[in-house]
């Protein structure tokens, strides 16, 4: 469904004039894990990787609200699981050099960092899932 999605997009890109793009359709479901399984790990392959830190945003349930079940504070470490075991073996990490920090900012709902073996930052990037 998303090949079909991405190649329609396509499509109207280049009746549109435009020649020179990329278009990358993420899934829908667990949206946070699949952007670190797709986009992230193929840019870390082959590099010198000492620690992974991922950061995700504390959610915070509005109580006043009346509603059938609230989200809980780590609802989005929650939608990352299992993307540490992921990363571990795709990258040839031990588990034990990824670790999550709930940060108090709605923004970035997720933020990865990653240190080479200087522990100097080598890569960061941002996600918002919709």
């Amino acid at each position: 469904i998303r090949q079909k999605i991405r190649d329609k997009i396509k499509i109207i890109l280049k009746k549109n004039g435009f020649s020179n793009f990329k278009v990358n359709v993420l899934s829908a479901y667990k949206q946070g894990f699949f952007w670190i399984k797709e986009k992230i790990i193929p840019e870390l392959k082959g590099k010198d990787i000492l620690e992974i830190l991922i950061k995700f945003s504390k959610e915070n349930p509005d109580f006043n609200l009346r509603k059938r079940f609230y989200t809980e504070p780590i609802r989005w470490l929650q939608e990352l699981y299992p993307i540490d075991e992921i990363l571990s073996k795709e990258l040839s990490l031990p588990v034990e050099k990824i670790n999550f920090e709930m940060i108090e900012s709605s923004k970035p709902v997720y933020r990865i960092e990653v240190f080479n073996s200087q522990k100097k930052l080598i890569f960061s990037d941002e996600f918002y899932p919709r």
